[in-house]
């Protein structure tokens, strides 16, 4: 794990308000800005600003995340924004729709937090790769 060089913008969608804060005080620690997001129309009006990485817990029920990061690619705002997506799903038809529809990395939760941490630097870094769980 590097530390971080200069202050990333990250925008988490997460309705468990206390996973948020948990997610983002952590991330916050490692010297990212971390603006939360508790419902997608937040996480839309939010999105309309620039953000380095867009984290998105794809088990809250309300959201489409497969929708939602297709709603990213198509502002040209947030075209090239890396999405990471939290889930705790590993099923593998989930990750491929999220991959068709733009994301860049998928982390199953529970996680290690180092493991999220490597991601968000990979994606940071220019790690435009595929989907990896």
């Amino acid at each position: 794990m590097s530390h971080v060089s200069e202050l990333h913008r990250l925008l988490l969608l997460e309705a468990d308000e206390l996973l948020g804060e948990l997610i983002s005080f952590r991330l916050e620690m490692l010297g990212y800005s971390v603006s939360i997001a508790r419902t997608l129309a937040e996480a839309t009006l939010a999105s309309a600003e620039r953000f380095d990485l867009v984290l998105i817990d794809a088990d809250i029920e309300s959201v489409d995340a497969a929708d939602f990061v297709m709603e990213l690619r198509a502002d040209s705002v947030s075209a090239e924004t890396p999405v990471l997506i939290l889930s705790s799903i590993s099923d593998p038809e989930q990750i491929r729709k999220l991959h068709v529809a733009g994301a860049n990395a998928y982390v199953v939760m529970p996680y290690d937090p180092a493991t999220l941490e490597d991601k968000i630097e990979q994606l940071l870094a220019g790690g435009q790769t595929r989907v990896t769980v």
